[in-house]
């Protein structure tokens, strides 16, 4: 195990793509026999020699009849330079781009440009409007909606602020003194953010770009306390749809975070008054309206408490004005059951034809599936079924399915397991609810030197739930050596390692190591009560479940247990900081990326307070102040309170733009090590966030990480 093989496999991994988004077009609205769409999908990869992720577009050409599907692919990929947003109108005639770009002068700056079929019709400098600033791109906040009749495009943006200037300034005139009183000592008023990965989202704003005339309005009528955002035209074209979250009495950070308070709201745009569509103190997001825009549904959760939890689907009746549960949060369910609803985005189009069924996938245990929910009968069905003979052995090998578009009765997903990369798929839907599914792409890349297993552990307390890890091991191994084993927990802690393609374990097993995902009690996708059982426990079933997993891997005798190496980041660098000090002597290395250490010091500095109150079992309010108390019950269930007892050589990967764990986490047990002389080394990345997914920082981590295990084992 050489670090130049290891160099070698990494670039080779690297150049393998990722499906960013995807979307069904069609120019004909007409019932013909064979009716001819286009797919278009946009692809991420990593480019090592630019080091960055570049994105491309690919497009295919589909034939529907009543047989099936016929597919065609057009031309290569394209780069697609500064895209951020892209959305085809309703005919399909039309195409909005938002796009990113640096100018001569090296400035920034957004475009929205629209095409027909044949040219560019319309340029719009978004800063040059000086309406709005920035447009936001993300998931969060994000939208770039058409109007029915294609004469407007809705997009969020940050609210234009006045300008602000020193009481000292220098004036040009009498005109910029009077324009610039409003701004005076206003230039470093601090300004609430979102939090880690939103931190330049501090006040967005509902905006309209007229097709026509190529303005943009600001949309009026949001009240001041809330921040729009997922916005959708009403049925009448002209009044808006979109969810509100609260900005006071202060902002916690929202990314992974689906449980802050929001609400759905209907805006009158003429009478720019604001109406409530939901109940309650909860938090919404997600709406979508169906094909014929009589039923709006929407994702909604409890609002606080774990961060990710079962998520309950409703629907309010446009017409009739009320409001119905589909999809209720599945408590305590059996292996084989519907475990419930664990995403945080459905797909932008969801809905069949017949305006009763919604596509959508879920986390299933550790697997990732399709499911079906008729919101008439409420029933759901799960469409893909992994290891399942019922949709044949070519479809039952993946294990990680994504829904992109759905549109005319046809579902565009991605489809990938730990050894296959992504593929694009499109399915027909037939009547009775069937399922034909083709590939689009022709050749593909099979990972055929690994093999994955999803693994079930039953814990040793009574009443208890199981829980699953998913482990990979070398195919072609042909010597009788047990292998070293690097033991991965997710983080979260209320997330999942779905059994998909993942670009670090599937290059550590093509290096001959073992890798194990472990799915922990708390991790998503095994009913509701799986997830509340973690809170006031961390620390210990959680760690606990991770040791069962790494000593069942070695009992069974695939991983050498003299030859066992620790990876996490965030609440999975928590968990591996945690084992190498409840478990100082069976471990030879370690690799912490972020990781909490000392949950009583992150309470003050992190984007989200709330979560070492809820993780330790306690109330959270805006409101409350830690006693000695919480600060002691925060630390004795921190990795920090066992580190006199770690021996084991520990590496500390810190993002210094990092919001949500503190980059002193890192910094304060690495000085406890030192001070204990545990060998210990921190790499630290200095402008980035929490997921260390920059393409330079990313390759760096994988190679450092590599040889940190290696050199110990």
């Amino acid at each position: 195990m050489s670090v130049d093989r290891a160099v070698a496999l990494y670039q080779e991994a690297s150049r393998i793509p990722a499906i960013v988004s995807g979307s069904i077009s069609c120019h004909s609205k007409s019932a013909q026999e064979k009716k001819p769409y286009t797919v278009t999908s946009c692809w991420s990869q990593r480019d090592l020699q630019r080091m960055e992720s570049i994105k491309s577009l690919r497009q295919h050409q589909i034939i529907t009849d009543a047989e099936g599907i016929a597919t065609s692919c057009i031309g290569f990929p394209t780069e697609s330079k500064g895209e951020l947003l892209r959305r085809v109108s309703p005919s399909g005639k039309l195409t909005a781009v938002v796009r990113k770009l640096t100018n001569k002068n090296g400035e920034e700056k957004q475009y929205i440009d629209v095409w027909n079929s044949q040219q560019k019709i319309l340029a719009v400098d978004v800063a040059a409007v000086e309406k709005t600033g920035k447009i936001y791109e993300d998931e969060q906040f994000g939208c770039l909606e058409w109007s029915a009749s294609e004469k407007k495009l809705m997009f969020v943006a940050e609210k234009k602020q006045p300008k602000s200037s020193s009481y000292f300034g220098i004036k040009s005139s009498k005109d910029d003194e009077e324009n610039d009183n409003d701004g005076k000592g206003n230039e470093y008023v601090y300004l609430e953010d979102w939090g880690e990965q939103l931190v330049s989202k501090h006040l967005p704003t509902l905006c309209v770009l007229d097709i026509e005339s190529g303005g943009i309005n600001v949309v009026e009528g949001v009240p001041d306390d809330i921040s729009p955002g997922q916005a959708l035209w009403a049925p009448n074209d002209r009044d808006i749809v979109f969810i509100g979250w609260a900005n006071d009495p202060y902002r916690l950070g929202l990314r992974f975070c689906p449980i802050r308070s929001s609400k759905l709201y209907h805006l009158k745009v003429q009478e720019k008054t604001v109406e409530t569509l939901s109940d309650g103190n909860q938090a919404v997001s997600n709406p979508r309206f169906n094909i014929d825009m009589s039923k709006l549904i929407y994702l909604r959760n409890c609002e606080g408490g774990p961060h990710m939890q079962c998520s309950q689907l409703f629907m309010y009746d446009w017409n009739t004005k009320e409001t119905k549960t589909v999809v209720k949060i599945q408590d305590r369910p059996k292996k084989s059951e519907f475990p419930g609803l664990y995403l945080t985005t459905l797909p932008r189009r969801c809905w069949a034809s017949d305006n009763k069924r919604i596509y959508t996938h879920s986390i299933w245990r550790s697997c990732r599936e399709i499911v079906e929910i008729n919101i008439e009968t409420e029933v759901v069905r799960k469409v893909t079924s992994f290891g399942s003979s019922k949709i044949g052995t070519e479809w039952s090998k993946y294990s990680a399915w994504t829904v992109l578009d759905v549109s005319d009765d046809l579902i565009l997903a991605a489809c990938a397991a730990p050894n296959l990369p992504q593929r694009l798929v499109i399915g027909k839907l037939f009547p009775g609810g069937d399922i034909k599914w083709n590939y689009l792409d022709e050749e593909h890349l099979t990972l055929s030197d690994f093999k994955f297993e999803i693994k079930n552990y039953t814990p040793k307390e009574k009443d208890s739930f199981d829980f699953e890890a998913i482990l990979l091991t070398p195919e072609n191994d042909t010597s009788e050596r047990k292998l070293p084993l690097i033991a991965l927990p997710h983080g979260g802690p209320h997330s999942t390692l779905v059994a998909d393609y993942m670009l670090y374990p599937s290059t550590f097993c093509r290096l001959g190591f073992a890798v194990l995902l472990i799915n922990y009690r708390g991790s998503l996708g095994f009913g509701n009560d799986f997830i509340l059982s973690l809170p006031g426990n961390v620390g210990c079933n959680d760690v606990k479940d991770c040791k069962q997993a790494i000593d069942q891997t070695i009992q069974d005798g695939i991983a050498d247990g003299d030859n066992v190496v620790l990876q996490g980041g965030s609440h999975g660098g928590f968990l591996v900081c945690h084992l190498i000090g409840q478990y100082p002597n069976d471990f030879k290395a370690c690799v912490a990326r972020n990781p909490v250490t000392n949950m009583a010091s992150k309470l003050g500095a992190t984007d989200i307070p709330d979560w070492g109150y809820t993780e330790s079992g306690l109330s959270f309010s805006h409101s409350r102040l830690p006693s000695s108390e919480v600060y002691a019950a925060m630390f004795e269930k921190s990795p920090l309170f066992h580190v006199d007892k770690v021996k084991t050589p520990t590496m500390i990967m810190i993002g210094n733009a990092d919001k949500r764990v503190p980059p002193q986490q890192g910094y304060e047990y690495a000085k406890a090590l030192k001070a204990r002389e545990v060998e210990v080394r921190v790499l630290t990345y200095p402008d980035d966030n929490h997921s260390l997914a920059k393409t330079n920082y990313e390759a760096d981590a994988f190679i450092n990480m590599f040889k940190w295990f290696v050199d110990h084992l």
